[in-house]
This record gives structure tokens, sequence and C-alpha cells, in this order.
């Protein structure tokens, strides 16, 4: 007989194990798949703004009260109440699955992979399983997604950690040659992550590469013989919810394209879908303002490619000061 689950989730990356957290010690069988054996590096700048909550986690962190946003060759410095803070995904993942791992209706499966979703039951490496309700939280190519049909729209994003030093968090907008693209430098406590985000529409893998040479050359670092990473960011959302699937993270499109954010979105997604699915009631209020940030920050990354010109102001004055708002509007309700 098939063993039956009342909770599959697909991923255990941050939206997954945010959603196990919120199902642990609860009356329902939870059943976390993944298709890693070990939790591994991800393509991200390791970035977990005051959105992603989380203040016990430290270890393995940067903590940063200064943030600079260069638009072109002029300076905007930020010093906030709420720190940015860095940290490897390796690091994130240990944390998260740490606060699930005594719970007793959880069972965590490494090293299995989602094939292929068949009404209520997942095929996967280790074999089949009925589900309940399936939580799709397997990334930004996610299978769970395919199978229900939803369309991606795609950024892409190029780094390598190089073995130097900074104490600053900086992003680098430069629309005449990345349009609503961005470089970036991340110090972790081991290395500075730094790198490239950009459209595939907009501009070709070659020439972001190149443009992100340069920047580290302008930056006066070596990143000669260093591998470079990569990955695709899925940034098209198209609801969460499709009768007994839920899409979190990623997988949902839950990623602001202009900032490249996701860490924290899927935090918040993975969350309020583990208390949706305890309370059909739950009106998911964190998500929804998550999602509105998400659209009004899409909106200003679209006068950037319409009006590179101008974007310097519109970028700065709509897409970050609306996000240290939705900040302060969220910690004002804890």
């Amino acid at each position: 007989m098939l063993k039956r689950f009342d909770v599959v989730i697909a991923g255990a990356g941050p939206a997954g194990l945010s959603c196990a957290e919120q199902l642990q010690d609860t009356g329902l069988s939870v059943l976390l798949l993944d298709e890693n054996r070990e939790f591994r590096a991800k393509p991200c700048a390791g970035g977990l703004t005051p959105l992603a909550g989380l203040p016990e986690l430290q270890d393995g962190t940067r903590l940063f009260e200064r943030q600079s946003i260069y638009l072109n060759s002029r300076r905007f410095e930020f010093r906030s109440e709420m720190p940015v803070r860095t940290v490897s995904r390796v690091v994130l993942a240990e944390h998260l699955a740490g606060r699930i791992r005594n719970a007793g209706n959880i069972e965590f499966l490494k090293g299995a992979a989602l094939e292929e979703v068949r009404g209520d039951e997942v095929h996967t490496s280790w074999g089949v399983f009925q589900f309940g309700i399936l939580v799709g939280a397997d990334g930004s190519q996610s299978r769970v997604r395919r199978c229900l049909g939803l369309p991606f729209r795609l950024a892409l994003a190029l780094y390598c950690e190089i073995p130097a030093a900074a104490d600053e968090i900086s992003v680098h907008f430069r629309p005449a040659s990345i349009r609503s693209g961005y470089l970036w430098k991340f110090p972790h406590r081991d290395c500075l992550n730094t790198g490239i985000g950009f459209d595939p529409a907009r501009l070709k893998t070659p020439q972001a590469k190149e443009i992100l040479a340069r920047f580290i050359g302008e930056q006066g670092l070596h990143a000669s013989g260093l591998r470079l990473k990569g990955g695709p960011l899925n940034y098209c959302y198209a609801g969460f919810r499709f009768g007994q699937v839920f899409l979190a993270g990623d997988a949902a499109g839950m990623v602001s394209k202009p900032t490249g954010e996701g860490i924290s979105f899927a935090l918040i997604s993975g969350r309020e879908i583990g208390r949706k699915i305890l309370n059909p009631e739950y009106p998911m209020p964190e998500i929804k303002q998550a999602l509105r940030l998400k659209k009004r920050q899409e909106m200003a990354g679209s006068l950037m490619e319409k009006y590179p010109a101008v974007s310097a102001a519109v970028l700065y004055s709509v897409i970050f000061s609306l996000r240290w708002d939705f900040v302060r509007n969220r910690l004002s309700r804890l």
C-alpha cells in the first residue's frame, strides 16, 4: 500500500522548512522531501533583510547597519535601526532544519527527487506517496509548478565568492548597460559575494559575464581562477493556491525582480501557507502585504526598462523606500 501523509512538502529551502515548522507537533502527518542529500549553497547573495525575521540567527552571520546603493556614480547610504545580515544558505538551512529536528510528526527524506505529480500522488526517486495537501517549495524551476501547467519568467544571477573583506553591503545599478539589472557586493564572514542579476531578455549571459568581470576589476578585486556560479530566479507570480496544492517561495514566483530579494519572501510564504493549512479561515495578511510590496517594486522596475535615463530617482524613491516602509508596518504589528 502507498504511504499517505496529510501534507507533503517538496523542497527543504527556506520556504519548505518554514512551512514545516508551522506544522510541527500538530495532528498532521508531514513528509518533507528534498532532492539533495546535504544542504548546499544556492545561487544567492545571502542577504537577510528585516523582512526575514529570524532575530535568533546569529552564528555564521554578519550584521550591517549601513548599506550603500549606487546609481551610476551616485551613492545613497542607508543607516537603519533594522540591520541587514549576510549568511550562507547552508548555515540558514541548518538553522531552520534544527527548529523541526525533534518534531515527531515530520518525516524528512533527503535525496528524494520529485519526478511527477499524479492526482493525489507524488512520484519520487524514493517511491510514491499520497498526500492530502501538497506544498511545492521546490525552487525556481519547480516541478510542482510545471505539473500545474503554470508559466515561468526567469531572471538570472551570476556570482563568485572572492577571498576579500569589506565593511558594507552595496548594490550597484547601471541602467544604461544592464537596464533593470544590478551588481552587488555582499560581505560574508569568509568571503565577499559579488555578482550580477539581470533579465536574459535584455542582456545576454556573455555580456553579463563581461560586465561582472569589469565591475570586479573596478572594485580593486581579483577573481581570476575563481568559479563563477549562477542560476535562475523565477519572479512570475501566478497564485499560491491551486485546490489542494500550494506554491511557496521561488516556486510561486515570490522573488522581487528589481532587488533580487527572495529569502524573506520565501520565509513569509512558507509560514503563511503553514498557518493556512492549520486554519483554512486564516486570511494570510503577511503574504498579501509581501505581494503588494513585490508588485510596487516591479512597477518601479518596469519604469527602469522604459526610461533608463530617469530611473535613478525612481529606483531610490520607490523601490527601496517602499521596502523599509513595509518593514516598519510589519514590525509595528508584532
